[in-house]
């Protein structure tokens, strides 16, 4: 898996767990702090879609 989406949105990296995305790791942001999940860029086509359908 070579392509990763990193989500800084914690409304939307639930979304995404909730519907089947699987989160490949977590992290701090080291420059702002803030906390990230990674998931497959490509695993996560359709649940991006889903997303942006639901906003």
């Amino acid at each position: 898996m070579d392509n990763k989406k990193y989500i800084y949105n914690p409304l939307q990296a639930k979304f995404y767990i909730n519907n089947g995305a699987i989160v490949i790791d977590t992290g701090i942001n080291q420059n702002t702090g803030k906390i990230y999940w990674v998931f497959g860029f490509n695993e996560t086509k359709e649940v991006y879609q889903l997303w942006l359908n639901n906003k």
